[in-house]
């Protein structure tokens, strides 16, 4: 149940998210749950997905948010998302319009941050989060998910969960295909549920 108290600058809810999603993250959908976790805790938070590297690319893998985003891959070096992964550093931008690196997505956003996930010295992911609220990420934001990113690098939910299941196919133009009884909405995250709703 999505927790509205649960506010910036509010220490505790962010220590108690932290112990939570260590939780999550040992789990069998270790990142979807997280990713969950997060969007439906903070409500500063308005869309947040999960990149990994895949060669020079960034690949969206599980999401929340009202709706999805056209930016299901990105050149690593290209936009917020491409520069934190480039540079392996976080990325806080408190006024989207006035960065010209920002790809429009969602005219609603106002700010977002990016905060890489490294694993072995090597970044092999990012956090990637937009709000509709100017200037939302803080320096407790900034601390926490940087906490966070640490947990999933060091966890076994990159592997688990970003990649696309074993069941899905490549078709004879070497595009990715699946059968009916196994569809990606899961992974993908296109079967977001509003905050608030009970995820099966």
């Amino acid at each position: 149940m999505r927790r509205t108290g649960d506010v910036p600058g509010g220490s505790d809810a962010y220590a108690r998210a932290l112990a939570e999603l260590g939780r999550e993250l040992a789990g069998p959908d270790g990142l979807n749950a997280a990713i969950a976790r997060l969007y439906e805790q903070f409500d500063h938070y308005s869309w947040i997905g999960f990149y990994r590297v895949e060669g020079g690319e960034l690949v969206l893998g599980p999401w929340r948010g009202p709706q999805a985003t056209e930016h299901v891959r990105i050149p690593v070096g290209k936009g917020i998302c491409g520069a934190a992964a480039a540079s392996g550093a976080t990325e806080v931008v408190e006024d989207v319009a006035a960065d010209p690196r920002y790809l429009s997505c969602f005219v609603s956003t106002r700010s977002e941050i990016v905060v890489p996930v490294s694993r072995g010295g090597r970044v092999v992911g990012e956090i990637d989060i937009d709000s509709d609220r100017p200037g939302a990420f803080d320096d407790h934001d900034r601390a926490f998910l940087e906490r966070v990113a640490k947990l999933i690098g060091s966890s076994g939910a990159i592997a688990a969960d970003t990649a696309p299941p074993a069941s899905w196919l490549v078709d004879e133009w070497g595009r990715e295909s699946f059968p009916a009884s196994d569809p990606p909405s899961r992974w993908a995250g296109r079967d977001t549920p509003a905050r608030g709703a009970v995820r099966e």
